[in-house]
């Protein structure tokens, strides 16, 4: 019963011409954005290996001089990126590419791309994952809002119901061929970005296992939006009504949610700037983390607690290695954890 309902579905999709338009569409909107993506992750990692080939021979070109002195020159080191970064970059806007490599310090990541963005261009960023997880989801509702409410207003649900078929079986059929269809709109265009990312970048296993399990996520993205709109084209009579209950939910978990999140994230747990930052990390270094003081006042607390337990008068009798002590006790205390 159930095959038949989506054979039933996948004929009536092929008829009225939606398949042809839809498979079209999708195509050449993500190839589209896929390309421009791939671009622009050529030209990021071009960038870069052209900036860290200049910071390698200016380290190089530093002169004859003592090991020490030489590291203190510093150098610059970048970010490497996955293959996978041309289909969905993620956080790499928002994260810093380049740090800032010298002895005794450490120094946070710089040069985040998003730092020169205003906010307004964050709405618009041409990726492909852009269109992947905005875009798709309304087609898929556009494609499952009258899935049910259309059987309603033509008569044919009583008619259905009448032969036997139960609304399990109905709604089961029916989300079946709907992703059926949308697996065959989609595939022309993920076939052509998998012949693009061959061609162009070096995919390692990690970046298959990496591709294998993000297409997973999404079909299972897909499959919920899919669900929802059943729901939704089940649970109302018109369909007028489902389709705008549920562009307004996509609006609000697509666009809207992640920037009030992001927003109630920071009022709720602010980041701290850079001078409060580095200032913390000083007062910390003056007093400990548990308010035990600096290095030296900790390592006199340990020294005259390893002469009480081996009852000797100076460092110089104890029958153990003290540097060796200390060194073990200063790794293992909460200042370096």
């Amino acid at each position: 019963m159930i095959v038949s309902i989506v054979h039933k579905e996948m004929l009536s999709v092929l008829r009225d011409g939606r398949l042809l338009l839809l498979a079209c569409s999708v195509f050449l909107v993500l190839t589209g954005f896929f390309l421009a993506s791939a671009d622009e992750y050529r030209q990021a990692q071009q960038e870069k290996q052209s900036v860290g080939k200049t910071a390698k021979e200016q380290w190089d070109s530093q002169g004859v001089k003592n090991p020490h002195s030489a590291a203190h020159f510093g150098i610059y080191v970048f970010k490497p990126d996955s293959a996978l970064a041309a289909v969905d970059p993620g956080l790499r806007q928002y994260t810093g590419q380049a740090l800032w490599l010298e002895p005794h310090k450490r120094n946070r990541a710089r040069f985040s791309p998003a730092a020169d963005q205003g906010l307004a261009s964050r709405f618009g960023q041409v990726t492909a994952g852009f269109v992947l997880y905005a875009l798709l989801p309304l087609l898929i509702i556009g494609m499952a809002f009258n899935a049910v409410t259309r059987e309603r207003e033509q008569g044919t649900l009583r008619m259905l119901h009448s032969l036997g078929v139960s609304g399990t079986k109905l709604l089961l059929g029916k989300f079946a061929g709907l992703l059926l269809v949308f697996v065959v709109v989609l595939m022309p265009a993920m076939l052509a970005a998998m012949i693009i990312l061959y061609q162009h970048f070096a995919l390692a296993n990690d970046d298959m296992l990496r591709l294998f399990a993000l297409s997973s996520t999404f079909l299972v993205y897909y499959a919920i939006f899919a669900a929802l709109a059943m729901a939704v084209s089940a649970w109302l009579k018109c369909s007028r009504t489902a389709l705008f209950i549920l562009l307004a939910f996509w609006l609000g978990s697509v666009l809207v949610a992640p920037r009030l999140g992001a927003a109630a994230a920071e009022i709720m747990a602010p980041m701290p700037s850079a001078a409060t930052f580095w200032s913390a990390i000083k007062k910390d270094i003056r007093q400990g983390l548990a308010n035990d003081g600096n290095h030296d006042v900790r390592e006199a607390s340990f020294k005259a607690q390893i002469l009480k337990q081996y009852g000797v008068a100076s460092v110089e009798e104890l029958p153990v290695g003290f540097v060796a002590l200390a060194a073990r006790q200063e790794s293992s205390s909460p200042q370096k954890r």
